[in-house]
């Protein structure tokens, strides 16, 4: 597949409330597990990620996704 979105290209961190449900299932269980500095790659089945439904003409339904994270802080 090929990169949709990138916080690290626009120099920017992305931020978000573990458990909020602000994000994908997939985000909020992965980085519950890392500590701040680790580097981890989410490996995501679709139910982790956008379902059957995709996500608007960038993501197709029932797709599995990779995510490159960084956890910078934590507040």
């Amino acid at each position: 597949g090929a990169p949709f979105d990138s916080s690290r290209g626009r120099g920017t961190e992305f931020t978000f409330r573990v458990g909020a449900r602000h994000v994908i299932r997939g985000w909020d269980t992965g980085v519950a597990t890392m500590k701040v500095g680790e580097r981890a790659y989410l490996l995501l089945a679709p139910d982790y990620g956008y379902g059957a439904a995709g996500a608007a003409d960038v993501i197709p339904p029932g797709s599995w996704l990779l995510f490159d994270v960084e956890l910078c802080r934590i507040q």
